[in-house]
């Protein structure tokens, strides 16, 4: 990772530190990364609307250990770290939101049109699976279950402990402790029927903390401090933080807080008291998460119910355990204080996101061939789209021209609509304009529509021919309306916003194909648009208004290339401007290209992995392919009946990686099986069938692939290891760490350089087949499930099918050794081991050691295995 990486944590308002600035931590231990604060200026909480910014108090404590800036253009920070949606974000690189808590009043956990602003961010941590579930009905940016921020300090080694709390704060050890931390908002709060009645539960025996909204209405917030300094069991705790209270209270009084469900997670009492004006807030649903899970909680609607609460919840704080253990994990992905960690590092992985792959086209965009286009212009326009659209696309050029590219279809420039569709791999067609200037990511914006409305026929881009002006005069009257950049980004604002139109207008807009099959006929766009407004389409016509596109204003070639630069960096997708910068950058554009065409046609390994629990080995695995494996691959992971963390983890690499796929089984099929729904779905020139408990070095794959093309009649390969049965066996080895694994694989890499054993018999802990291989011979035997000899049985027919299998002695992988096997027992290892044997003997007419060290003959049976 590039140490010079910048890195960003924008606090809107203080209840935002808790979760960013574990975070920071975490970055400012672990690397040497750029870092930084940015916040705005700070506005006191008022009864009509929360306050915003960081107090002085906390700021000086801020500054004291962090940088703070100013301008974000500046900084001009790779990620960005927010715990809330913010539209005034400008130039600062991708947007990662971990905030809004474990539930959320109605306004980010639900399935409303409300949450659609979140679109606006790059990647979504939150803390469970429940929240993601609900969270995916509306927006499709990549959202991740990492934990929750805050229960690394409830679970994890910074967890204060009880007794150093009621130290802190002189609480006799003997008392009851209850925390009362009600929400701010004048509907949902149960201060203003509290109020003061809260002291009438401390006495001698029982303490009460007070631990209020950092965004209170301040008269409220000095009501609290009096009633403190009157009463010695009455204790005002005036941190930002609540984790520390959570820890020590015995109790937690609350209302629709998303501190009921943080104190949850600690499986003690909760006692939520309702507001009678609940229903009247705005985003109230009896249905969303904040609701169902009052069924593990006291719910209450006076103060007589709430003291009568707190003395049962005292007697029985076992009542309603298991009911909260269930939500506690539904709530909250892994608590086991890393939550912060899986944050951190999931903002990492999304700068190598690449969202442009070549497979599961979802738009086919159509240029009209310019006709001053070169073709170093049209290789630039692939390099572009490559770095800067982030949905998976193709490029469909009208032109009679001739251009040396392969990854840009070029038609006729008279095509039709019907031509364009049956040349086409996209789920949508997108009319773009090489003269208009679109906000950033303007063509996965274009798509939620779709999603959004299933019924959608078209989408238009708003552009100047609209009335932008009069919208700009009624929301944003500061911005001067001839401004079209800062116009077009303020209307983020509206996203998730559009205007019903009864016909549409002309291009750029964006069709779902499969809508224009009735208009194949028409000659072109204008003819396209004329037909379909004579269709009865007028109720599925949208216009965006939150992507507006406007023909650049300047003339390019006055711009010098340090000029240009700063024109692309302002977040706009200006095409033209691009353009032009590569023109002007030509020396380093032939390495470029080459770089991005070798890349394209390198043949695709498909991996496959299997995984029953064992998340821990598992991650270390995929994490070492990811980190050494600069080759074209493909995940194929199989969750052979997981009870771990597996299925998340399986799931968020498939939402946030391009090339990965997972295929899911209830119960465990076996490794045969698993192994065979992998082969289903591996579409690779190779496959590479690998354990879960094996970490790969670097150089790996490219060496394997390098010795099985350098002769045909070499059907598989296989690396040496130090856990491994056999002659790939390398015997003792001495190391304990990941980087003296490393060295000694560089060391074997360098004294063992092209050495290779001819051998037919492989270990499929990590082996590397050709395709024609499997195509001839099929899978893995599956009467060998759950597993073992399913590989001998699988070399033994590539032999007879006339391959050979060599072992590369420049090749190191480790390996933990069969830990899904070994976890099930010794006894019950071993006594599959010596079953499988038997089967091959029966199979064959002897053990692998007979036909192939002591010269057997076989019996060979059919080769061809069908896995299909």
């Amino acid at each position: 990772m590039n140490s010079q990486l910048k890195i960003l944590f924008f606090i809107e308002r203080e209840l935002h530190i808790p979760f960013l600035e574990p975070i920071y931590d975490y970055f400012n231990e672990n690397f040497d990364f750029d870092l930084a604060f940015i916040t705005i200026p700070y506005i006191k909480s008022s009864e009509d609307k929360p306050g915003r910014g960081i107090n002085d108090k906390e700021l000086k404590r801020l500054k004291e250990k962090a940088k703070f800036i100013y301008n974000s253009s500046e900084f001009k920070p790779d990620l960005t770290y927010v715990a809330d949606v913010s539209f005034s974000l400008k130039d600062c690189g991708k947007i990662i939101n971990v905030g809004h808590g474990l539930i959320s009043k109605g306004g980010f956990y639900v399935d409303s049109p409300i949450v659609r602003r979140e679109n606006l961010a790059d990647l979504i941590c939150v803390p469970g699976t429940w929240h993601k579930e609900v969270l995916e009905k509306n927006v499709f940016v990549p959202i991740v279950a990492t934990g929750f921020i805050k229960s690394d300090k409830l679970f994890g080694p910074k967890a204060i402990s009880r007794n150093e709390y009621c130290q802190k704060y002189n609480i006799p050890q003997k008392n009851s402790i209850i925390l009362y931390a009600p929400t701010f908002n004048k509907e949902l709060s149960s201060i203003p029927i509290i109020e003061d009645k809260i002291a009438q539960l401390a006495n001698n025996n029982t303490t009460i903390l007070i631990k209020l909204h950092s965004v209170t209405d301040a008269k409220y917030v000095e009501m609290y401090k009096k009633l403190a300094n009157f009463h010695q069991n009455i204790i005002f705790v005036d941190e930002i933080d609540v984790s520390p209270s959570l820890i020590a209270a015995d109790i937690l009084i609350s209302d629709v807080s998303s501190v009921l469900v943080e104190f949850m997670l600690l499986n003690k009492p909760v006692i939520v008291f309702n507001n009678p004006n609940i229903s009247q807030y705005s985003h109230y649903n009896p249905d969303d998460i904040e609701y169902q899970v009052r069924e593990a909680c006291y719910v209450v609607n006076n103060f007589e119910e709430l003291y009568y609460a707190v003395k049962k919840a005292m007697i029985f704080p076992e009542e309603f355990s298991a009911r909260r253990k269930f939500y506690s994990y539904i709530l909250c992905y892994g608590k086991d204080g890393k939550s912060v960690e899986r944050a951190a590092h999931a903002g990492l992985e999304l700068l190598n996101y690449n969202f442009a792959s070549k497979e599961n086209i979802e738009i086919s965009v159509v240029f009209q061939d310019d006709e001053n286009n070169t073709n170093d212009n049209i290789n630039n326009i692939i390099d572009i789209f490559n770095k800067y659209t982030e949905t998976n696309i193709e490029i469909i050029l009208l032109s009679n021209k001739h251009y040396e590219n392969e990854f840009i279809k070029i038609l006729p420039k008279n095509s039709n609509i019907g031509d364009i569709i049956n040349n086409s791999a996209g789920e949508f067609i997108f009319f773009d304009d090489f003269n208009l200037n679109f906000p950033s990511n303007y063509l996965r914006t274009l798509i939620y529509y779709f999603k959004w409305y299933p019924n959608t026929f078209a989408v238009e881009c708003l552009t100047e021919k609209d009335n932008y002006k009069d919208i700009t005069r009624d929301y944003f009257p500061q911005i001067n309306e001839n401004d079209l950049e800062e116009i077009q980004f303020n209307f983020r604002y509206f996203i998730a916003q559009d205007i019903r139109i009864s016909q549409l207008n002309s291009f750029p807009a964006i069709f779902k194909k499969d809508n224009l099959n009735n208009y194949v006929n028409a000659k072109n766009f204008n003819e396209l648009i004329k037909a379909i407004n004579n269709s009865p389409h007028n109720d599925k016509f949208r216009k965006a208004i939150d992507v507006f596109a406007y023909k650049n204003q300047i003339e390019l070639n006055n711009y010098s290339k340090e000029e240009l630069i700063q024109l692309i960096e302002k977040n706009s997708w200006n095409l033209e401007a691009r353009l032009k910068l590569y023109s002007l950058q030509k020396d380093n554009l032939s390495a470029k290209h080459q770089e991005v065409f070798q890349s394209n046609t390198k043949k695709l390994t498909s991996i496959i992995i299997l995984a029953k629990d064992q998340f821990e080995y598992t991650k270390e695995c995929i994490d070492s392919i990811y980190q050494f494996t600069p080759e074209p691959f493909e995940l194929v992971l199989i969750d052979n009946g997981s009870r771990d963390n597996i299925p998340n983890y399986f799931a968020e690499l498939k939402r946030t990686k391009n090339n990965v796929k997972v295929v899911t089984n209830i119960e465990n099929v076996g490794f045969p099986k698993g192994v065979n729904q992998g082969l289903r779905e591996a579409v690779g020139d190779y496959v590479l069938i690998g354990n879960n408990d094996t970490i790969v070095t670097p150089g790996w794959l490219k060496r394997m692939q390098e010795v099985i093309e350098s002769n045909p009649k070499i059907g598989l390969v296989g690396p040496m290891s130090n856990n491994i049965s056999g002659l790939q066996l390398i015997e003792n080895l001495e190391y304990s760490t990941l980087q003296e694994m490393l060295q000694i694989a560089e060391n074997l890499k360098r004294n063992y350089a092209g050495q290779t054993i001819e051998f037919p018999r492989l270990a499929f802990f990590c082996t590397l087949i050709k395709r024609e291989v499997i195509d001839k011979i099929g899978g893995l035997d599956e009467i060998f499930s759950p597993g073992n000899y399913e590989d001998d049985d699988f070399c033994m027919r590539s032999q007879i099918a006339g391959y050979k299998a060599l072992i590369l002695k420049d090749v190191f992988i480790h390996h933990y050794r069969s830990r899904s096997f070994v976890d099930d027992g010794n006894d019950a290892y071993r006594e599959r081991l010596q079953k499988n044997r038997s089967i091959f003997a029966k199979k064959w007419g002897g053990t692998p050691e007979e036909i192939w060290l002591e010269g057997k003959k076989i019996m060979p049976p059919e080769l061809y295995i069908n896995y299909k």
